[in-house]
This record gives C-alpha cells, sequence and structure tokens, in this order.
C-alpha cells in the first residue's frame, strides 16, 4: 500500500458489480480522512455497488477521489421516488463541501440529476461531461442551490432537462465555455416554491454554446410565493445559439401545473439591479 494512496481494493472492495462495497468505501475514507496531508482514494477499473454511503468530514487533510475509466459506481437502495412511485437511481450529491476540485468525470443516463450541489462553496467543476436522452425528464445536468462560489466551465452536457439549473440561495456562480445540447437551456429557478428561500446573487454566464434545446437562457419565478426574494447581479455574454427554440425567457408566471394560485408577486427579477444579455 503506498502511503498517502488508498485503493478501495485493499479494504475489501470488490468491482464485479454485485458485491455489496459500501463498508469497504466507508473504511477507506475513513482511513483516508485521518490523515494530513493529502489523501488519494483510488478507483479502479470495475462496477462497484454501493448502498446509501456519506462521505463526511472534516478531514485531517486534502482529499483526492482518483475514479479511472470504465469505473461505474451503482446505489443498491434509493429512496427518490416520483409521482408514479417509480425509483430512482440518484448519482452522487457533492453537499456541504468546502474547496473542491471536480473534474474530467463523465455522467451518462441518470435517473434523476447527475450532479446536485447543496450547501457548498468554492467548488471548480471542470471538463465534465455529462449525457442523457433528450426526452428523459427531470436529467437536469448540474443543479446548484444554496451554494456560494460554484464555477462550471469547460463542459459538455446534454440532458432532458436543464443543461444548468440554478435554486434559490446561490451566490457568486461563474459558468463558461459550456456546450449545451439537447436539454431546456440555463436556467435561474424555478424560484418561489418554498418559505424562507433566500436570493440569488451574482451570476456571470460567458462564452457558451446552445444548440437544439428547448430554451437559451431562462429565469423563471412561480406566480405566487411564500417568500420575497429577488434575483439579481446577472451577466449574460457571447452567447452562441443554434436552433434554440426559445432563445431568452424571463418568466414571472411560471407554472409547472395547472393549478398555481395567483398571489402577489414576491419575486422580481426587474427589479435586479442588472441583467445584461449580450449575444454574439
Amino acid at each position: 500500500m503506498t502511503v498517502g494512496v488508498y485503493n478501495v481494493k485493499d479494504y475489501g472492495a470488490t468491482g464485479d458489480g454485485q458485491t455489496d462495497n459500501t463498508k469497504a468505501f466507508e473504511a477507506t475514507w475513513s482511513a483516508a480522512c485521518a490523515v494530513e496531508g493529502k489523501a488519494t482514494i483510488v478507483i479502479p477499473e470495475g462496477a462497484y455497488l454501493l448502498g446509501p454511503t456519506i462521505f463526511k468530514g472534516p478531514c485531517k487533510g486534502i482529499m483526492v477521489m482518483q475514479v479511472f475509466k470504465k469505473t461505474t459506481i451503482w446505489k443498491l437502495l434509493h429512496g427518490l421516488i416520483t409521482n408514479a412511485k417509480r425509483h430512482r437511481i440518484v448519482n452522487p450529491y457533492p453537499c456541504f463541501i468546502t474547496n473542491a476540485t471536480i473534474e474530467s468525470i463523465s455522467s451518462v443516463d441518470s435517473k434523476f440529476f447527475h450532479i446536485h450541489v447543496f450547501e457548498s462553496r468554492n467548488i471548480i467543476f471542470d471538463s465534465i461531461k455529462i449525457s442523457a436522452p433528450g426526452d428523459s425528464p427531470n436529467t437536469d445536468g448540474i443543479h446548484i442551490a444554496n451554494s456560494v462560489n460554484i464555477q462550471v466551465g469547460n463542459s459538455v452536457i446534454g440532458t432532458g432537462d436543464d443543461c444548468i439549473s440554478i435554486g434559490p440561495g446561490c451566490t457568486n456562480l461563474t459558468i463558461f465555455s459550456v456546450l449545451c445540447g439537447p436539454g431546456h437551456g440555463i436556467s435561474v429557478g424555478s424560484l418561489g416554491k418554498n418559505a424562507g428561500e433566500k436570493d440569488v446573487i451574482g451570476l456571470n454566464v460567458s462564452k457558451c454554446n446552445l444548440t437544439g434545446t428547448t430554451n437559451g437562457l431562462r429565469i423563471k419565478t412561480l406566480q405566487s410565493s411564500p417568500s420575497r426574494l429577488k434575483a439579481t447581479g446577472f451577466l449574460f455574454e457571447h452567447i452562441i445559439m443554434n436552433n434554440v427554440y426559445n432563445p431568452i425567457i424571463i418568466d414571472q408566471n411560471y407554472c409547472p401545473s395547472a393549478n398555481c394560485p395567483k398571489k402577489v408577486y414576491l419575486i422580481a427579477p426587474t427589479t435586479a439591479k442588472y441583467i445584461i444579455i449580450v449575444l454574439n
């Protein structure tokens, strides 16, 4: 065993697609997390079956997870259920993470959000590849909510929902050099569904190319909201759109169902400090 390198197979993992590797992955993480300095977790080629697993910190040093090509991580148990009460396999979610770089990974045919960032800060996503059929429901490429200083760049995202979706409570997001399509484009919202939602402040989207998407750039807020919040400080520039059905949408009357109550609108992108859109 190399010092500073923690191979999941050294802790009992088997990449045969049948063995439950939950305890092996947790043991690997615990060993690496307890070491000062840089610790690298290595996941060799194979198909690794996992139950619900939480990689929890804080750790004593810098954690690196190295996943080799042709590696598949499956979940044994998954509790997310659709309205049709069908189970969905959920990809790993980067939640409650500070100071991380996630790069050069691929996600194919997720049954829900491919990547869901929640309550995190200072994360860089670079060279991400996401692919799902254009008619696959709720397969957002990257969804970001309640997070600060998130950057997504140099990535290719094709899916059945938003390529990148931004929920409430986000501050200082940067998106650049993303190829989007198929999908629903790059969206802020929907905002205003739940009480206690926070503002979306500071979004810079640049040098992106959207091809064959339903929407291009979209800001959507529900018709009525229990919260008073704002979307402010947005800059969209150098955006190329090809065969995009709705290039730009700012919708303060968004209604995902036919039974939305009509009340006073408490979310107002039009009152934002600025929203600038520059297209090539």
